[in-house]
Order: structure tokens, then sequence, then C-alpha cells
């Protein structure tokens, strides 16, 4: 869940090819949690053409509508609780989609208009248009501060299992009143996820760091070679990198973009990537069954209207 501006986050999730909320292909998701915790049959991904779905990547990618509509609803309880306060013209930032990504750009079309980026963030700025006020030493305005609080009324803590605290919010901030209203469990998700991101990463990690994703990537590698492109560097070649800040792709950008996609189909890359992740996460998720299965049940209540 995007607690954006009045929560600190932490994550080494991989690069991304893009900062979109659509998939790589360009179509619109509808991938939804799934309704029980891993299973061993493999699913096509909704979000990577040509992957195999992992289980912790359905769990936290919610169903487009679903979320919208979550999405609207907090933003609307959030404006009447301004509104009670006295700011009439507030109007919420209605938050985007999480999306998790990986295997860097993947779509070769995609890849010749755009390089590494994608239409919906090529050229934009990067600062997140929900972020809250910087906390600096001008005094916030009082608008800002029925909205998110201050860093000393933010007092509520939200921790994993261990202790570490992963986030604080005010109770008392309409931001935090709006959207709990209509997400009660949004604390408690956000910790699982947490955990389940964890648990993802590592996998990653154990996915790269085995023999047989190294023969998978030298493969992939050699194929990039024979389309007249320098070795990609590891793991940099992997993900790409991303357009300049003015938003200009270069044609050797775009060249190797390409080399780096259709090679990813061409050798099996992609399906082979993909398999070790689901493989990985689904012997974490056995030693460790219960944020994917806690997450999953909430999620369901949130995204279904529950309370």
């Amino acid at each position: 869940m995007a607690l954006v501006g009045l929560l600190t986050l932490t994550g080494c999730n991989p690069p991304s090819e893009n900062g979109s909320d659509t998939p790589v292909d360009g179509s619109p998701s509808t991938s939804s949690a799934p309704d029980e915790g891993a299973s061993d049959e493999l699913v096509e991904s909704a979000l990577y053409p040509g992957a195999w779905a992992t289980p912790i990547e359905q769990a936290l990618t919610p169903d487009q509508d679903r979320f919208e509509a979550v999405s609207e609803s907090s933003a609307l309880a959030v404006e009447q609780c301004m509104i009670e306060r006295g700011f009439t013209r507030f109007v919420a930032k209605r938050e985007a989609r999480p999306i998790q990504r990986y295997y860097g750009v993947i779509d070769p079309d995609v890849a010749r208009v755009w390089g590494y980026t994608a239409p919906s963030t090529a050229g934009e700025e990067t600062d997140d248009p929900n972020a809250a006020p910087p906390m600096e030493n001008a005094p916030l305005a009082e608008e800002d501060i029925a909205l998110a609080g201050t860093d000393e009324s933010r007092t509520e803590e939200v921790t994993l299992p261990d202790g570490t605290v992963v986030a604080r919010y005010d109770p008392e901030a309409c931001w935090n009143i709006g959207r709990l209203q209509v997400q009660p469990h949004l604390f408690e998700m956000v910790a699982l996820q947490m955990q389940l991101e964890n648990m993802l990463n590592n996998a990653s990690m154990t996915v790269e760091n085995s023999a047989e994703f190294r023969e998978a990537y030298d493969e992939w590698a050699a194929c990039v070679v024979d389309k007249g492109e320098t070795n990609p560097p590891f793991p940099d070649g992997l993900y790409g990198t991303v357009s300049s800040s003015s938003g200009e792709v270069s044609a050797e950008e775009i060249s190797e973009a390409v080399a780096h996609a259709e090679c990813k189909g061409e050798t099996g890359f992609l399906r082979e990537w993909s398999q070790l992740r689901v493989e990985a996460e689904q012997e974490l998720i056995a030693q460790t069954p219960g944020p994917l299965a806690e997450y999953v049940a909430l999620a369901e209540e949130t995204y279904s209207g529950g309370s």
C-alpha cells in the first residue's frame, strides 16, 4: 500500500524498466491477490508477458478496478475530514495502484520507442505529487498539519514482529483518519507488506546467485552480443538504465534496450528467471507461510468492501 509522504517505508526491489501502473505490454492489468497461499502450479504473469507470476507478485498487485474504488473512497473520506476542520477547498490526491516490477525491459515494441522508459513516465518529473511538504525550518501551513501532522505528532508506530519500526504516523491527521475509515487494516497490511517484500528480495537474491540463473543469464548475454551490442554488465544489464532527466531517449539506448528485450524472449531467459523466482518464493513461503496468508486475507477484505 502506498503511504506517500506520511510514512517512511524501506525496500530494495530491483530497478524497474518503467514506473507506470500498466504492464510492460501497455495493456491494463487485471491481476489480483490469490484466494489462498502459494501454489505449485505455474500461472502466466499478468504484469510481465512471457513470465510466470510469483506468489508474492500476485498478492501485492491488487485488481485495478477494486483498488481504484478503495482509493477513491479513501480520498473522499480524507476530504470530508479536512472539510470538517475548515479546509473546504482541499482535494486529496488519489493513490496509484502499487506495482512490483522486475526483469527490466521485456517488450521490444516498447523498447523501440521508449528505450528503458515507458510513455507514462518518459520526461516526467520524478517528484511524487502525493508527497507531503518537506519538513524544513519554515513552519508548516495549518492545512499541512491537519492533513499529515508533524514529526512530533506522529506517535503511532508500525512494527515488524521483531520490533523493527518501519513507519510512524499521526492518528489524528486527516490522511490517516480518512483512509482508516475505508481501510481499517491499512497499517497491519503495511507491516505484512514489508515482510513479504523482504521475502521477495531474499528470493530474488537467491535466484541471482544460483548456477541455473547464471547459465540462463550467460545465454542471454551472448544473444545480446550477437545482435551487435556489448556484453551487458551484471546486474545492470538485466534491468537496464533510465533515460536522461531531459526525457530524451538516445538511439544507442533504444538499440540496447531492444536487444535486451528480444533476447529475454528468444533465449527463454525470462521464462527461466521467473520460474526460478517462483520456486525460491515458494520455498520461503513454505518456511514462513503466515505473512502471505494474512496479507491475502486482509487484502480480500479490503478490496471486497469488508470491514
